[in-house]
């Protein structure tokens, strides 16, 4: 969706808690999100990560399939050799 011409090596979380979303005017839960970090292979070789908030929509009974909610500024580069 990004474009992003990486490829995707894995993803983190890093947050400790999820924070719940509600609807603005009831106040029902519609879902929830939570800070995590995505590691990319770059074309050039090098590899970097860019933080990232995962979220989780709600039914009402159950959380649905995570995604990626909303990217930070900015990818930091990162030395490949330190990537699991």
């Amino acid at each position: 969706k990004e474009s992003w011409n990486e490829s995707i090596l894995n993803a983190y979380i890093r947050g400790n808690d999820w924070t719940i979303l509600r609807n603005k005017l009831t106040g029902i839960q519609t879902g929830r999100y939570i800070a995590g970090v995505i590691v990319m292979q770059r074309e050039d070789g090098l590899c970097s990560y860019q933080s990232v908030h995962f979220a989780q929509q709600y039914n009402g009974a159950d959380y649905q399939q995570a995604y990626v909610y909303s990217i930070d500024s900015g990818q930091e580069k990162l030395d490949c050799s330190k990537v699991n």
